[in-house]
C-alpha cells in the first residue's frame, strides 16, 4: 500500500495519508475517509491482529475502483 491509495476499513473507503517510520513504535497508519474527511489513525500492530482473510484495513486495486 501506499501513500493515496483506497483502502477499507470496517466496510467505508479510505485514503491512505501516512505512515510512521518503521522505527516508531507504536508505527501508525494515518487514514481519511474519502466521504467526510474525517482522520482515523490506525497501529500497525492493530492490523497484525486481525485473523488472515478478515484484516481490518483491505487494499483496493485499480480494476476494483473502476467499477
Amino acid at each position: 500500500m501506499d501513500i493515496g491509495d483506497i483502502a477499507i476499513l470496517g466496510g467505508k473507503r479510505f485514503f491512505i495519508r501516512g505512515f510512521d517510520p518503521a522505527d516508531v513504535v507504536p508505527r501508525i497508519v494515518y487514514l481519511e475517509e474519502t466521504k467526510t474527511g474525517r482522520i482515523v489513525s490506525l497501529a500497525f500492530e492493530e492490523l497484525s491482529r486481525a485473523a488472515r482473510g478478515t484484516g481490518l484495513l483491505h487494499h483496493v486495486d485499480d480494476d476494483t475502483q473502476a467499477k
